[in-house]
């Protein structure tokens, strides 16, 4: 129950006195914490994982889960980096996070679920390689209930040598990589945040201040949904600058959005009342319009001396059904 977000985008950075583009991570989360199944909180701390200082981890999914498999995470590539440091890659990040959630997973099914029954990890897969047995779904059941394990969702984001790069982990480890779209976000708020991308047409190409704006709006807009937190963490990742937090712009895009924010209800308002005068409008004129019809093939059965005979004096006394659903007597 949470939104978290992360888009590429070209920023322009001064080097040796020349302006040069660069690609730039940007994202944002809320900081609504799950834990179990029901329990959700809002505490004064970032969801934001540096698992290095140009990569990023933003977490969805049972809090005490992704906690443990972000520690792994980080320890794993700390030891690498201190062993040889370097350039550490964001593919190779989310390689090592999708390991550590699949090692996880395993651990946890051969404790509460193998192991009662006498049975490891190796041993069960070499007895029962051909199928799962029905004793197997029936533990799994009993120990995690119909949803099976709790379900995570994670974007490693971050810059490196080779660009700016998203992944997105789901719960079964499998990795997906957004660079192209060059916009992500997991969460219960995920369908809110990326439609705001999909309107206005995101691309990597899309400048800093431009992709700032429209992230910051994506959470905002995605607040609408149950569980998304109504506090916001915003920052940045550049080769440049490694991770930065935008606590000043974050201020002043919280201005110019509640401002916009009036503006729009006040022009809906507006807007409304147009189209209120207009459908009233709309009503009268097809009204008068009916009505004239009408009078017209009365005057013409008249003339004819067969009003007797028509449709109106034959079914007995004529009503016009106005526009809005009553009627009005005729003759």
């Amino acid at each position: 129950m949470t939104v978290c977000i992360a888009a590429i985008a070209t920023g322009l950075f001064r080097v040796n006195d020349k302006d040069e583009e660069h690609p730039v991570i940007i994202g944002a989360s809320d900081r609504m914490i799950t834990a179990g199944d029901i329990i959700e909180y809002e505490p004064d701390q970032s969801k934001i994982s540096r698992i290095t200082p140009f990569i990023v981890a933003l977490s969805a999914g049972d809090d005490a889960i992704q906690a443990e498999i972000l520690n792994r995470t980080e320890n794993h590539i700390s030891k690498i980096l201190s062993d040889d440091p370097y350039f550490f890659a964001v593919e190779e990040a989310a390689d090592v996070y999708s390991r550590k959630l699949i090692e996880h997973k395993k651990q946890v099914i051969e404790r509460t679920v193998l192991q009662p029954v006498g049975l490891k990890w190796d041993t069960y897969m070499s007895k029962y390689s051909e199928g799962i047995p029905y004793w197997f779904e029936e533990r799994m059941k009993k120990v995690f209930g119909d949803t099976d394990l709790p379900i995570t969702e994670t974007i490693i984001a971050g810059v490196d040598e080779s660009g700016a790069h998203i992944f997105v982990i789901d719960e079964s480890g499998y990795i997906r990589r957004q660079d192209r779209a060059g916009f992500a976000a997991v969460g219960i708020g995920a369908w809110h945040a990326e439609s705001q991308f999909m309107f206005e047409r995101h691309s990597p190409l899309k400048s800093y201040s431009d992709t700032l704006f429209l992230t910051y709006v994506a959470k905002r807009r995605s607040e609408v949904a149950p569980g998304v937190g109504r506090d916001t963490d915003l920052f940045a990742i550049s080769l440049n600058g490694g991770y930065i937090e935008l606590l000043e712009e974050q201020d002043a895009l919280k201005k110019v959005y509640n401002n916009l924010i009036k503006k729009t209800e006040n022009d809906t308002i507006k807007l409304r009342n147009t189209i209120n005068n207009i459908m009233i409008k709309v009503q009268e004129e097809r009204k008068a319009k009916y009505e004239k019809i009408w009078q017209d093939k009365i005057r013409k059965w008249e003339k004819s001396g067969k009003l007797e005979d028509s449709p109106i004096k034959a079914k007995g006394t004529a009503y016009f059904i106005e526009p809005d659903g009553t009627s009005k007597k005729i003759l």
